[in-house]
């Protein structure tokens, strides 16, 4: 993973799983078949939204949970701007895999731009999901002002979704993250 690409390198980010068993990343689906008690952990993040579970992605004809999301925010602006809107992060570190975008290829990867209509519907039109192309992700580095309102209307204390209005790099496949650069912020 350390090809370089023709414009700056750019990075995405996957949070490092407290669970993690082994050295690879693994869609849900997958997850189920290979450590079943680990995916039943990370099939609570879904509760109150397990429609995603069945949500097709356009271009990589596959279910939400046939692949591994990526942010292309960097997390330390993330966490920075939900502490901005009041939520207590506190000294509690959050840690990262930091992916060379150059691994990712138009083949198996979509950026989602995750638009501000699917607070209300979730269904990802063919439209939102570009061909994955590193050069690309300039664009969805920065936390955006509806993420940063939505940020502030969650009580402080309640469940916050971090990458809600965040654009998602898709990636079909699992991921042997031996070796890749972990952050803490």
């Amino acid at each position: 993973m350390s090809s370089t690409l023709d414009t700056k390198t750019r990075f995405v980010y996957h949070h490092v799983p407290v669970n993690l068993t082994g050295s690879v990343l693994y869609p849900l689906n997958q997850l189920k078949q290979i450590y079943p008690d680990v995916a039943v952990v990370q099939l609570k993040k879904y509760q109150g939204r397990e429609a995603l579970l069945s949500q097709r992605i356009p271009h990589l004809n596959c279910l939400w949970n046939d692949v591994l999301y990526f942010s292309p925010v960097h997390p330390a602006k993330i966490k920075a701007a939900m502490e901005e809107a009041g939520h207590a992060i506190g000294s509690r570190r959050w840690r990262y895999f930091e992916v060379d975008a150059a691994f990712f290829s138009p083949s198996n990867t979509v950026i989602w731009e995750y638009r501000e209509r699917h607070r209300t519907h979730l269904l990802i039109d063919e439209s939102e999901c570009l061909p994955f192309e590193a050069s690309l992700l300039g664009k969805y580095t920065e936390v955006g002002e509806w993420t940063r309102r939505y940020y502030a209307e969650v009580k402080p204390g309640a469940r916050v979704l971090p990458y809600v209005g965040i654009a998602h790099v898709l990636y079909k496949g699992h991921l042997n993250v031996e070796g890749v650069k972990i952050i803490e912020v």
